[in-house]
């Protein structure tokens, strides 16, 4: 069906997050990699401005890579 649509099934490089903090609401998102050739046309529509993120590969450290981004948390209710 995606072929029919001149679509394709691909998803551009994104990293899954469970954001939680004591008083605050849980938060489950993603970002994605700025730059990705399928930033554009991802096959189920999740790209928005606002979760697209630099991503920097580091050499050399135990951690493989870096990104910067602020996530906002809500106060419980």
């Amino acid at each position: 069906m995606v072929g029919h649509l001149g679509r394709h099934p691909y998803r551009p490089a994104h990293m899954h997050y469970l954001v939680t903090a004591p008083g605050y609401q849980k938060l489950v998102t993603h970002t994605f990699v700025g730059g990705d050739a399928y930033l554009g046309s991802d096959a189920v529509f999740g790209v928005k401005e606002t979760l697209v993120a630099p991503y920097e590969r580091l050499e050399g450290h135990n951690t493989l890579w870096r990104s910067p981004f602020d996530f906002v948390l809500l106060k419980d209710a």
